[in-house]
């Protein structure tokens, strides 16, 4: 089953973790978390060999859960900052507003897959709910699907408000979102990118990568 009930989680600081430094994982039930002032850093420098996300979540099966980071920061790791995965026929609501992330491999990632329905919102409606993003070797910020999807899945995604700078010399995008689907149709999908603010410095040839990639 994994987590399920009302969770809240303040003043945290994990850093080094062997793998992840926090992992979360649902297959029945419903959740509510709620992370504020959690620092979760540094599962690239203190475990080299295998350290992965400084957070991350998966919901699968039957699961509903709704998740909230808030004023917040992840540094150093070694995969991605935030990770979480809307699975089989699961729903995930995730927020991740007011925090910084600087120089993991990527910054947020979120997506669904098989028949998963993700809301994902990565900032949100006012400046002072966007994140800052900062020196990501990979994708700043990324909200869509991935592996194979059915055409029940759903996906409601808003990216508003951030600021992403990606890390010199690396090319890669500071905003991603992919839409995907099966040959025979798509699921569901609706997105909300605005009143971001993306830069991707000169890598050589005076070219920068894709401020945003849909």
């Amino acid at each position: 089953t994994g987590i399920t009930g009302t969770g809240t989680f303040t003043n945290l600081n994990v850093r080094g973790g062997f793998e992840n430094n926090l992992q979360f994982f649902q297959t029945s039930g419903t959740s509510s978390l709620t992370f504020t002032n959690l620092s979760s850093h540094d599962t690239k420098t203190d475990s080299p060999s295998f350290g992965a996300d400084g957070f991350l979540l998966e919901t699968q099966s039957s699961a509903n859960s709704t998740v909230v980071i808030q004023n917040s920061s992840f540094a150093n790791n070694f995969t991605q900052g935030v990770q979480a995965n809307a699975l089989d026929t699961s729903t995930l609501n995730m927020t991740v507003k007011s925090s910084t992330f600087t120089n993991n491999n990527e910054g947020v990632v979120l997506a669904n897959s098989g028949s998963g329905h993700l809301t994902a919102t990565v900032g949100g409606s006012t400046a002072a709910d966007g994140n800052t993003v900062t020196g990501q070797i990979g994708v700043g910020i990324f909200v869509g699907n991935a592996g194979v999807l059915t055409t029940s899945a759903t996906l409601v995604g808003a990216i508003r408000h951030n600021t992403v700078t990606q890390a010199v010399g690396r090319n890669n995008d500071a905003i991603k979102a992919l839409i995907s689907g099966p040959a025979t149709a798509s699921p569901s999908a609706v997105l909300d990118i605005s009143d971001n603010t993306a830069t991707t410095p000169d890598n050589g040839g005076n070219t920068g990568f894709r401020g945003i990639f849909v």
